[in-house]
C-alpha cells in the first residue's frame, strides 16, 4: 500500500521524469 507520504514525492518524480522526457 501507498502512503500519502510516498505518493507525493512519487508524483515529483513523475513529473521531473515528464519534464527529462516531453511526449507532449
Amino acid at each position: 500500500m501507498i502512503k500519502a507520504d510516498t505518493r507525493a514525492p512519487l508524483i515529483q518524480f513523475l513529473q521531473l521524469l515528464a519534464a527529462h522526457h516531453p511526449s507532449k
